[in-house]
């Protein structure tokens, strides 16, 4: 596989800079042009070999970065499409002798690394065209890119001036070898004017292009000042998010590293360069503390130290990949000393069990814990032996988590609440977990085993909807029983105060109130399941007459559906609080939430309502100006 970047366009809404030079050699930071971050990215993905596509007046200034070979220049003029640069490209490669299945980058596109791991993950078992697509696009975004339409797996449509019905591609496409033949019969029937999205419709026709989901990932196409502003902003952003590794756990992925990728990039945005391995001994020293302060039945601050320690642990490979100081001895050492700070914290929950009389000396005890120890250190050894990187990356990633951020952070707070053999059978548990499934997996691989499978039922055909009219009427039919509903308890309350008053028993009229409560919290159901049933088979004219992809429209749905519950939920849950008899000062702060959260949902939701009609705002001021 190889790379190719086009970069022959003339960038005219970026003048003065694009003068005298493509936008791929504009800087996002000092000495790291768009062209240099995309070859990068490309690299440590495993494409070596990358072209850059350009005019001639601009390949002395790529051959300053690039090796001129790997320069081709093209016939381009203002207003050709970029097909037929990619055609001019690809044959000029095939006389060179170099014909190999292409990712190709626009040159003014930055990604996050993830969109092309899954691209480059997606084409292994591909035979088709594939673009990535993003479904959460708005605003200007939705005007600028090309819009695309999709049906299940397939693309069928992609254009400029058509509505965002599926979401915006983001510069990034896969084209097998297989399907060279079919760019020369669009340029031959489109001339110079052809264009990625004309070959993509053209074989859309034939079910040839799929997609990549990248919805969530952060890119940007820098078209304009306004752009390039925002993408230096944004680049930011992507490196910090490119430090965080497939392997790592969910402690790590939204906790640690949202703390250490910020240290770690903060550093390399300042010049401040400090050499990877005395990062390492801090960590360990810190590690050493976390077991010295345990050991001295200071157990918070153990505690306290050892998720220190297992957040400023990612610092040193971090400062290490941004500066490309990346050093063998410096895995070895990271990995070394990580795993002398984990058997110490684990050997201070130990001390600690049997300090606080939880365990002793026994030989159950004593196998346990010793099965701790060396399940923690077999976790890293087993992800790192194995080469299937995939499979470990899943098994970590999900339960019970083995992951050593995710051990630490247990067995932290384990240890803050004194219950250290807690944390140890944590650990005792989910190593060996691991260690089985990935055995399995790979035992399974050997010898074909199948164990079980689970046989999908289709729906019954004909598949119906039902018609908007009849879930219209559901909806008032429940809201009115629900209405109902909240009145006649409303009344039953009362009554059951009054009652209380003269020494009735009361267990007639709770269990009335308890039924008449379940069916509010039944029907309030309903109208939330009606009014989200209502709202998705609308989304697709919403989505083309206010030019949103379903996905942003969907998730402003699921803000206007949690308001309603919330607001829904409110009534039966003070009833609930008032047949406990709980204080009233607990239920006037239940319902002091339930309004915060009302609150930061109107405000949301009005936040992305505006965001959706931003270039519908933009568009009209620009008119009533002019």
């Amino acid at each position: 596989m190889i790379g190719i970047v086009i970069a022959a366009g003339y960038g005219t809404r970026l003048k003065p800079y694009t003068e005298s030079m493509p936008k791929a050699l504009i800087e996002l930071e000092d000495g790291v042009a768009i062209i240099d971050y995309i070859i990068k990215v490309m690299a440590e993905n495993g494409i070596g070999e990358v072209y850059i596509v350009t005019r001639s007046e601009f390949k002395d200034l790529f051959a300053l970065r690039i090796p001129s070979n790997k320069v081709i220049v093209v016939d381009v003029a203002l207003g050709d499409g970029n097909l037929w640069t990619l055609y001019q490209a690809i044959e000029k490669l095939r006389a060179l002798g170099i014909e190999d299945d292409v990712v190709i980058s626009m040159s003014d596109h930055i990604y996050e690394a993830n969109i092309l791991k899954r691209l480059i993950k997606m084409s292994r078992d591909s035979d088709r065209v594939l673009l990535c697509l993003d479904r959460s696009v708005r605003g200007e975004e939705v005007v600028e890119g090309l819009k695309v339409v999709v049906d299940g797996s397939e693309v069928i449509l992609t254009g400029k001036d058509i509505p965002p019905l599926s979401g915006i591609d983001t510069g990034l496409f896969y084209i097998p070898k297989n399907l060279f033949s079919e760019i020369k019969r669009v340029v031959d029937d489109k001339g110079r004017k052809a264009t990625l999205s004309d070959f993509v419709n053209f074989l859309a026709r034939r079910k040839l292009v799929g997609f990549v989901d990248v919805t969530g990932l952060r890119w940007i196409d820098i078209d304009s000042i306004e752009d390039l502003a925002k993408a230096r902003r944004i680049y930011w952003d992507i490196v910090r998010r490119n430090l965080i590794k497939d392997s790592d756990g969910i402690v790590s992925r939204y906790v640690n590293r949202e703390i250490s990728t910020r240290i770690s990039v903060a550093l390399y945005r300042n010049g401040i360069f400090i050499n990877p391995n005395i990062l390492t001994v801090v960590v360990f020293i810190i590690g050493i503390f976390s077991f010295i302060a345990i050991y001295l039945n200071m157990y918070i601050l153990g505690g306290v130290l050892a998720l220190l320690s297992s957040i400023f642990d990612g610092v040193d490979g971090e400062v290490a990949r941004l500066f490309n100081r990346q050093t063998e001895f410096g895995a070895i050492l990271d990995t070394t000393l990580d795993r002398i700070v984990d058997t110490l914290i684990i050997g201070g929950a130990i001390y600690q069990s049997f300090s606080l009389g939880i365990a002793s000396p026994k030989i159950e005890y004593i196998v346990i814990f010793s099965l701790a120890i060396l399940g923690s250190i077999y976790v890293s050894f087993l992800s790192n032996i194995i080469r299937d990187k995939e499979l470990v990356a899943k098994a970590r990633n999900r339960f019970p988590w083995p992951t050593r951020d995710v051990r630490v952070a247990v067995l932290a707070f384990a240890i803050m609440f004194n219950q250290p053999f807690i944390g140890i059978l944590y650990i005792l548990f989910s190593s060996w977990f691991f260690i089985a499934v990935v055995v399995i997996s790979i035992a399974k691989r050997v010898r074909g085993i199948g164990i079980a499978k689970i046989i999908k039922k289709a729906a019954p055909r004909p598949i119906i909807f039902t018609p908007i009219r009849v879930a219209v009427y559901e909806v008032i039919r429940d809201v009115l029983f629900l209405i109902s509903l909240i009145f006649i308890t409303a009344k039953g309350f009362e009554y059951l105060n009054t009652y209380l008053t003269v020494n009735i028993s009361t267990i007639v009229w709770e269990s009335i109130l308890a039924v008449e409560l379940a069916l509010m919290a039944y029907f309030a159901y309903r109208v939330l399941r009606s009014l989200w049933y209502i709202l998705n088979r609308v989304g697709e004219i919403v989505a083309r007459s206010l030019w949103i992809t379903p996905t942003v429209y969907g998730r402003i749905s699921i803000k206007f559906i949690l308001l309603l519950m919330i607001i829904l939920i409110m009534y039966p849950i003070n009833y609930l609080l008032l047949m406990s008899r709980v204080q009233r000062i607990i239920i006037d702060f239940v319902n002091y939430v339930f309004l915060i959260a009302v609150v930061i949902l109107v405000i949301a939701i009005a936040i992305d309502v505006i965001r959706v009609l931003e270039h519908k705002i933009y568009s009209y001021i620009s008119r009533f100006f002019k």
